[in-house]
């Protein structure tokens, strides 16, 4: 569809591709006479098809540099907003955090350079398409407000491998993976609301926040340029610095004449396309010594995560050895071990002895992670979030702070924790009752809690099987809530 409209000699034209509907035109500018020499004009605007349902792409062109203010809402609602980053003549946004099946009304708003006068305004409404049933079959029962107004969750939906979406704090689906059977295990999020990259089937896909494909590595060519026979990159990509990911790989050597399968790290920038090994399990370990009670030569270590930190250093975790390593910002050396074979410390009460994940030294010494308790000492099942102080003076490690569902929920497997910027904790217990024969308890279910234990959030999530993790997130693609009675870009 196209319209055409004419003001002050300036040709206007709209132009809708796919779903969205025009079904408002204000020009706010004509009404009043010509608009200022000054002023911008509005030269194109549309909206190109893309493949998520509730992510659209917009563009603006002008006729002269200026700014651009775009406000998205629901009937009634305040809505969400979207600024142009400097002057230009040409301008592209992302509408992200769009619930499906609804009809929003946008306003875009021009504004001269230099001026916070609004100029000419464009309204018209963009109907999004309903969910696909997978997805719609979920449910997320939600109690209290969140901080973060959005979730990222990794859910694993029957009949599918898994499904990367974003909720938001009413527990709506508002972001989804259109192709939802392609996640292994590790979306890492990339900064200023770049995107996400995904570890799927095939290799890591970095995506845009309207599902447009940036970068991709495929693991049969990272495979032919590693020089290996295979190139598995498994439940972890995380961002790094700039363009930069570092990627979990599995690795193997043989030793006494048997081979094992262990972790290494790679390292890839997805702009200058550069594959580089960063450190390998069998540059600091032996099978034959360094093992958990399951071990086997197919899963040495079973290392589930990865994280920055504060001294650039690296954080691993590995589950079969119940032990978190922090290697240097280098990756020349191990700075200290938590728990396993070699711990640097004795860790009270046992509680590096029942398998992690997602380990954050969110202080220096300071260790937070998600204590599964599939292999707990005395056979009791529960699952925590702990945080631990290191000593490293006395080599002691204790728990200094947790938190504990009640009723107990035991998560065996997958899970994950965060810490906030405000001292709240997001904690998710990701494994649904009897799930693969385990005595898993569930529900799942994220919590966030305050520094005092006290639960300000509950997201109960049905119909899903697993969800390897929740991750908590400020924006998708750079929208911001409009507050009301605030005029919009102020």
């Amino acid at each position: 569809m196209r319209l055409f409209d004419r003001c002050d000699g300036r040709a206007r034209r709209l132009r809708s591709l796919g779903p969205l509907v025009v079904s408002t035109l204000v020009l706010a500018a004509c009404e009043d006479g010509p608009t200022l020499p000054e002023d911008p004009t509005l030269v194109s605007l549309e909206e190109p098809a893309v493949g998520a349902t509730v992510a659209r792409d917009l563009r603006v062109e002008l006729d002269r540099p200026g700014n651009v203010v775009v406000n998205y809402r629901l009937p009634g609602e305040a809505g969400l907003e979207l600024l142009s980053s400097q002057p230009a003549e040409e301008h592209a946004f992302d509408l992200t955090r769009l619930r499906p099946g609804m009809s929003y009304d946008v306003e875009v708003t021009l504004y001269a350079v230099g001026s916070d006068e609004p100029g000419l305004t464009e309204a018209f409404t963009v109907q999004t398409s309903p969910l696909p049933a997978h997805l719609a079959a979920l449910t997320f029962d939600v109690t209290g407000t969140p901080t973060m107004p959005l979730t990222m969750l990794e859910v694993t939906v029957p009949q599918l491998d898994g499904a990367p979406i974003i909720v938001d704090a009413a527990g709506e689906v508002v972001w989804f993976r259109e192709a939802s059977d392609e996640l292994l295990h590790g979306v890492g999020v990339l900064p200023d609301g770049r995107g996400f990259a995904i570890n799927t089937r095939e290799g890591v896909a970095v995506i845009g926040p309207n599902q447009l494909q940036e970068a991709w590595l495929s693991e049969t060519e990272a495979a032919a340029r590693a020089g290996t026979g295979t190139f598995e990159i498994h439940h972890e990509v995380i961002h790094r610095e700039d363009s930069e990911l570092l990627l979990l790989v599995h690795d193997t050597g043989t030793v006494s004449d048997t081979v094992w399968t262990g972790e290494a790290i790679w390292s890839w920038d997805w702009e200058s396309d550069v594959l580089t090994k960063l450190w390998s399990s069998f540059d600091q370990w032996s099978p034959v010594d360094h093992r958990g009670a399951r071990t086997a030569p197919w899963d040495w270590i079973h290392s589930n995560a990865l994280s920055i930190g504060p001294r650039g250093n690296v954080l691993l975790s590995s589950f079969w050895t119940h032990e978190v390593a922090s290697i240097s910002s280098d990756f020349s050396s191990i700075e200290w071990m938590l728990g396993g074979p070699v711990s640097s410390f004795v860790v009270a009460d046992g509680a590096m002895d029942a398998g992690q994940h997602t380990p954050f030294e969110v202080a220096t010494n300071r260790v937070l992670l998600f204590d599964n308790g599939l292999d707990r000492p005395g056979g009791e099942q529960f699952s925590r979030a702990i945080e631990l102080e290191l000593d490293p003076a006395s080599g002691t490690a204790e728990v200094v702070w947790e938190f504990r569902p009640d009723p107990d929920v035991f998560a065996p497997i997958v899970g994950s924790v965060q810490r906030l910027e405000n001292g709240n904790t997001v904690a998710a217990f990701g494994t649904s009752p009897g799930f693969n024969g385990l005595p898993a308890s569930g529900p799942i279910v994220v919590y966030e809690v305050d520094p005092a234990g006290d639960v300000v959030w509950r997201m109960e999530v049905g119909g899903a099987s697993l969800l390897y993790r929740a991750t908590p997130l400020e924006t998708i693609g750079g929208e911001r809530a409009a507050v009301p009675g605030v005029r919009a870009g102020s």
